[in-house]
């Protein structure tokens, strides 16, 4: 009988009980269809890595709010199975779709997005460095270039 080595798939590091979570309010202003406003959840490991994302918006039942819940469950559990934040960010970034346009977030560095996704991978980018930890307080946050963001 031949034996193969099967790959692990399930070796997703684990959230302690309690943990750090920090929630951004974003509305964004879409010239079509006006204001869209929801909020983004940002979970870390008790090293101040990345752990997980959540995305909350007013839309209850809804399509968007469904695709949104995927969005963010399919990130969070990229992020606790290894890939790191700025991979995801690179990933997210330049997805474009409606809302998009002008973001009022207030402490962030991001003011224009294609799409929710599209801000939500900005945001990591400017919030998280190459080593997955969230920038100190007392350092400012990153911006992220138009030519990053696109990949020009």
């Amino acid at each position: 009988m031949i034996t193969l080595d099967r790959p692990r798939y399930n070796m997703r590091e684990p959230l302690p009980e309690r943990r750090h979570t920090w929630r951004q309010k974003v509305v964004i202003t879409d010239s079509n269809s006006g204001k869209s406003t929801f909020y983004v959840d940002f979970g870390e490991y008790t090293d101040g890595r990345l752990a997980e994302v959540f995305v909350t918006c007013h839309k209850n039942g809804t399509f968007v709010r469904g695709v949104l819940d995927s969005l963010a469950h399919a990130v969070s559990l990229a992020l606790q199975s290894g890939t790191s934040p700025l991979d995801m960010a690179r990933q997210l970034c330049g997805q474009d779709y409606p809302p998009q346009g002008t973001v009022e977030a207030d402490g962030s560095t991001v003011t224009h997005c294609l799409s929710i996704a599209d801000y939500i991978g900005q945001e990591i980018a400017a919030c998280y460095g190459e080593d997955g930890k969230r920038r100190s307080p007392d350092k400012p946050w990153g911006h992220v270039s138009e030519e990053w963001r696109t990949g020009a």
